[in-house]
């Protein structure tokens, strides 16, 4: 993939992998334009020893107390007053901050074990993170069948018959550690694909009891879109859900299999094309394509094209660097790589979203850490996008949001629509007390 890509690229027309950072050069919010590269071959290195050092901490970490093949992270209280550093903070899209004696509270009698005790959190693609070597990332993907008791605070749920197996979706987690070695942050429970599973979206316990038939209550769990949106379909405001075709992933069988370094260089080419804006051949056709993101679609091909060549953040934001990562190879989904970017521009021309054109503003534009994918079929065309599914909601100056929200409300510029729908009402509630941030 690299050397046929290298003979490709000029001047004008380069992104780089270096330091571990895939860095295009131009994308659109969720996808915008790649216009070529360059190849470091240090990201194509096996990790450093003290990289290597890190992820073994991180991954000694979730072992501690373990009484299911991989539990989510130690429980003990003991073992978590030990491992916490005094200043520790936890993270979820929707829970916390909390604290070290927060988190020993809130974890009190959780026990996987007794309740799914074929639980596997699947954790997988460890890294270290670009920009900081303290902080480890990497993927879960829990699976557990109920045959127990589980209780989670005052939730308390009880088998059904037949047993239900938990499938949640892929996860974005974090472990910051600091010099004594103390886990300093966890971040986790961050969705990076709402498709799959059976947990409706929801990432973490809260989707693990979804999963179970013991749903939290939806102001706690659920956007106000989605709480409100019956009630505006009911009214004739709100378009009605897509249709299960577009909400279901692509399967694709294990024979169909391309090498990694195909698939690599499949990516690259979809980029260097703008996602197949500008050559939708990279594209699978309507009944088989679609682009998903935590809020954005499905959409099938022709929306999608429609949609995004209508943007123009490669004009709006002239410094636009996406910071872009971390290609990888899924292990679970046939043909399937990952990939994160961190947009960030400064709006110094004309903004187009849609119908809408916002002149520049000279604020910056800086998302969270976002998560996003392509997945290809045997013939090499693209069957499945994702993008905009962030992975640390405090980082950046987004309020939590990604893609053409994040921007929005980075610039403080009107929406699509109006931001409290991306919130759920617990978040709304918080955001009313502290002047609209989380």
């Amino acid at each position: 993939a690299v050397s046929v890509l290298a003979k490709t690229s000029s001047s004008k027309k380069q992104m780089f992998f270096q330091n571990r950072v895939f860095v295009v050069a131009a994308i659109s919010a969720f996808i915008q334009c790649c216009l070529g590269l360059t190849v470091s071959p240090a990201l194509l290195q096996p990790p450093t020893t003290t990289e290597t050092k890190v992820i073994n901490q991180a991954k000694r970490y979730f072992s501690l107390g373990n009484t299911v093949k991989q539990q989510l992270g130690p429980t003990n209280p003991s073992d978590l007053r030990f491992e916490l550093a005094d200043d520790f903070e936890f993270v979820a899209p929707l829970v916390g901050p909390l604290g070290k004696e927060a988190l020993i509270s809130a974890t009190d009698g959780l026990d996987l074990g007794k309740g799914l005790p074929d639980f596997d959190a699947q954790y997988h693609d460890f890294r270290v993170d670009s920009d900081d070597p303290s902080r480890v990332w990497c993927s879960m993907r829990v699976v557990g069948t109920h045959t127990g008791e589980f209780t989670f605070g005052a939730v308390t749920a009880t088998p059904k018959s037949p047993p239900i197996q938990v499938i949640s979706p892929p996860e974005a987690v974090s472990l910051r550690f600091n010099d004594e070695g103390k886990v300093r942050e966890i971040t986790t429970g961050y969705p990076m694909d709402r498709r799959i599973g059976n947990t409706k979206g929801l990432g973490g316990i809260f989707g693990i009891l979804e999963g179970l038939g013991y749903p939290l209550p939806t102001l706690l769990t659920r956007s106000t879109g989605e709480v409100i949106a019956p009630l505006l379909r009911g009214v004739g405001i709100a378009p009605p859900p897509p249709s299960q075709s577009l909400l279901t992933p692509p399967s694709i069988s294990r024979n169909d299999a391309l090498p990694d370094e195909e698939l690599k260089r499949l990516t690259i080419q979809l980029l260097i094309s703008n996602f197949g804006i500008q050559n939708p051949s990279l594209l699978a056709n309507d009944e088989s394509f679609t682009f998903s993101g935590p809020v954005v679609g499905p959409l099938p091909k022709t929306d999608f094209l429609k949609t995004y060549a209508a943007f123009n953040f490669e004009t709006a934001f002239p410094d636009l660097d996406y910071q872009y990562r971390d290609l990888r190879v899924c292990p679970f989904d046939t043909n399937r790589v990952w990939y994160t970017s961190s947009p960030r521009g400064t709006h110094t021309s004309t903004l187009t979203i849609g119908d809408t054109v916002y002149p520049p503003t000279g604020k910056v534009w800086e998302s969270p850490p976002e998560c996003g994918s392509v997945q290809f079929n045997k013939e090499g065309k693209c069957v499945s996008l994702t993008g905009g599914y962030i992975m640390d909601r405090r980082m950046g100056n987004t309020n939590g949001l990604g893609g053409v929200f994040g921007i929005c409300a980075a610039l403080e510029i009107q929406s699509p629509f109006p931001p409290f729908l991306l919130y759920t009402p617990a978040q709304n509630l918080a955001r009313l007390r502290n002047g609209g941030k989380l």
